[in-house]
């Protein structure tokens, strides 16, 4: 059944290439020299204002995995690449950069296929002509990684066009135009898969992949642009299928699945299951508050023909607070505290887990605040909240929020830390 299975993708990988005209007798691995040490888009994506830097590719020269992706992208161009490649990172520490590149994922509920993951991804080592905190919907320098986007590359030499797949705060993968008139775009520097191009009301860029896995994106004219250069659907070599917005029609997708910033606020998975992304303004910024999975026994999600989704049962949520203005432990607009919920069996009982996370604030100084501005300090994990929580009053009331992290005032939030950062003069 296995064999059977795995012969079934590649069969569709492979006529996928020789129907896209691209030769399947062309090199897996190539590299592009005019962006293999440079990042070429000069600006930031559209909705969530990450650049990453380019030692921040996300698969290595080879083709082996450096950095995962939140969706069923298989992107590496030789995974089964199995040489000592040496150490790249210690507990998500990054040895180039010396910075910390946490994946962390909120949910990803069981589906057939493939799964509708809620991940955040972190860098405060964003390059855009010099340092800068990206502005994102989920806090300053966190990118929300159910929402990947695409970033083009329009060089004076059509050739040498490149679209971008960028999927994390400090991860991207490039894609190079195959000639000057093509509309296909292969994977370069250790990629795997390649981009084709459909001229539309709107624009559709298609990557596919090894594996046979299909993911659209719209290009740089849906209606109001609000949607231009995001993800629309995800379908797998068994037709699992999970999209935002609409499953068959582009423009219905932009405009039932997100808000007028290109934010999503609909998603439904390969299950059947509909994701709801809810949002607020913080200190006069949209943040992300909520993303709440749902079944329904009747309807359609978005209401698609005005037959509304009835017979709601909510499944899962997660919800996430932000630093205001004179707070003591992260600067405005900075993911504070992380919540997941799981209603349990029992009406009235949930599972709650909260992750708290601290930022260096103020003037760096390498003894007394070895930190600059929106780099982590302290993250403070399910576990240790719990465990402060409870010790402190035997009471679940978030104490953990106002604990000092002192280290010579005691009691403090170190104890319960499951990470603690410092930083030099050069990193952050």
């Amino acid at each position: 059944m296995h064999r059977t299975r795995t012969w079934k993708v590649v069969a569709l990988a492979l006529s996928a290439l020789v129907f896209s005209g691209i030769s399947i007798a062309d090199e897996i691995l190539q590299t592009h020299a005019a962006s293999l040490t440079t990042y070429l888009p000069t600006g930031k994506t559209r909705v969530q204002n990450v650049r990453p830097r380019p030692e921040q590719r996300g698969v290595n020269l080879d083709g082996s995995m450096r950095a995962a992706p939140g969706i069923p992208a298989a992107i590496a161009g030789n995974p089964f690449e199995n040489v000592w490649a040496g150490t790249q990172a210690i507990d998500n520490v990054r040895l180039d950069t010396g910075s910390f590149h946490p994946f962390e994922v909120d949910m990803a509920l069981p589906a057939p296929g493939h799964r509708w993951a809620l991940t955040r991804t972190f860098s405060s080592r964003q390059d855009d002509s010099g340092q800068f905190n990206s502005e994102g919907f989920c806090g300053k320098n966190w990118f929300y990684g159910s929402q990947p986007e695409l970033q083009f590359y329009d060089d004076a030499d059509n050739a040498k066009d490149v679209i971008y797949l960028v999927y994390g705060a400090d991860r991207y993968v490039e894609f190079l135009r195959k000639s000057s008139s093509s509309t296909y775009f292969k994977g370069m520097n250790g990629a795997a898969g390649f981009f084709e191009y459909t001229s539309g009301s709107p624009d559709i860029w298609t990557y596919t992949g090894p594996d046979g896995i299909t993911i659209k994106f719209f290009g740089a004219n849906t209606a109001s642009n609000k949607a231009d250069w995001q993800l629309w659907k995800i379908t797998d070599a068994d037709s699992n299928t999970s999209y935002v917005g609409d499953s068959t029609t582009a423009s219905t997708a932009v405009t039932n699945g997100f808000d007028s910033g290109g934010r999503i606020i609909l998603a439904v998975d390969s299950a059947d299951r509909g994701y709801a992304y809810v949002y607020a303004s913080h200190d006069s910024v949209t943040r992300l508050d909520s993303v709440t999975a749902q079944t329904k026994t009747g309807g359609t999600w978005g209401g698609t023909g005005g037959s509304a989704p009835s017979g709601l049962v909510t499944i899962a949520t997660v919800a996430y607070t932000y630093y205001g203005t004179s707070e003591s432990y992260g600067g405005v607009g900075a993911l504070k505290m992380v919540t997941l919920t799981t209603p349990l069996g029992d009406s009235g009982f949930d599972d709650v887990r909260k992750k708290h996370y601290r930022y260096y604030t103020g003037t760096y100084n390498a003894s007394t605040n070895p930190g600059y501005e929106y780099a982590l300090k302290n993250i403070i994990d399910f576990e240790g909240c719990r465990k402060q929580d409870w010790s402190g009053d035997s009471t679940f009331n978030d104490s953990f929020l106002t604990l000092t992290d002192d280290p010579m005032t005691t009691p403090n939030i170190l104890p319960y830390t499951a990470a603690h950062f410092e930083y030099d003069t050069s990193r952050r």
